[in-house]
């Protein structure tokens, strides 16, 4: 046996290191989840007026429709990387259950600011489409500032990052029971036939409406980061009590 002592730092940045340069399925994925809400957002939202022999039509786009996808990416990625096809390549390394969290948890860090940055430069893609590909007559589009491009990007990246800590977290609850996969969907189901039914609110959307409605940006801000913390410390302690490899 070796007597060099290999740390927790180190044994990180190897697993993390080489999550970004292997998991290119997850690059993939993500583009092709941003092609689908560029052609979403591209739908846009019109309307027009007509007085007398002039008619004018509005097209109005935005890149919410990407980010939407994004999030969507991030969830699904979140619940992935937990898969066997992933975990399996953390055991090329010396690693345990805590190192194998951290750089999974840098890992979705990393890509959800790849996401977010790419959905916010997908702006610009769509208004070079509807001018040159869609021929829009007049296109009106203001460049953001690197104030508004850096602020868009951080919600984004909370937005995304938040998602892939939930996936995660319900990643880990089905690493211990294969029923959680049809548990949790007959829960969140269940609840809004409940709801329904007692004519309440869904709970599921005061969920959303918890983190998505949130008008404060301190509030939006601690709102993420303290679930993103939950769902992951939730997860390295449920994984800790796993056996090493499962």
């Amino acid at each position: 046996m070796s007597l060099a002592e290999v740390s927790l730092f180190d044994t990180v940045k190897k697993q993390f290191l080489f999550k970004v340069k292997a998991n290119i399925d997850f690059y993939s994925s993500l583009i092709t989840m941003q092609v689908f809400g560029i052609f979403f957002a591209f739908a846009g939202i019109s309307y027009g007026s007509t007085s007398g022999w002039l008619s004018v039509t509005i097209h109005y786009y935005s890149v919410d429709a990407v980010i939407a996808f994004t999030v969507f990416w991030g969830f699904v990625t979140g619940v992935t990387i937990l898969t066997k096809q992933y975990t399996d390549t953390d055991f090329i390394f010396i690693t345990n259950r805590v190192s194998s969290t951290l750089s999974n948890i840098l890992f979705l860090a990393a890509t959800s600011l790849l996401g977010s940055v790419t959905a916010m430069l997908s702006k610009y893609l769509l208004l070079f489409a509807s001018l040159y590909i869609f021929n829009e007559h007049i296109v009106l589009g203001d460049i953001m500032s690197a104030g508004d491009f850096l602020f868009g990007t951080a919600i984004a990246f909370l937005y995304v990052f938040l998602s892939c800590a939930v996936g995660y977290l319900i990643g880990t609850l089905v690493q211990i029971n294969r029923i959680f996969i049809i548990l949790i969907p007959a829960l969140i189901i269940g609840s809004l036939i409940l709801d329904g039914i007692q004519g309440r609110l869904p709970f599921v959307l005061k969920i959303y409406e918890f983190y998505f409605y949130e008008s404060s940006v301190v509030l939006f801000i601690l709102k993420t980061i303290l679930t993103s913390a939950f769902c992951y410390i939730a997860s390295l302690v449920i994984l800790n009590r796993m056996e090493v490899r499962k």
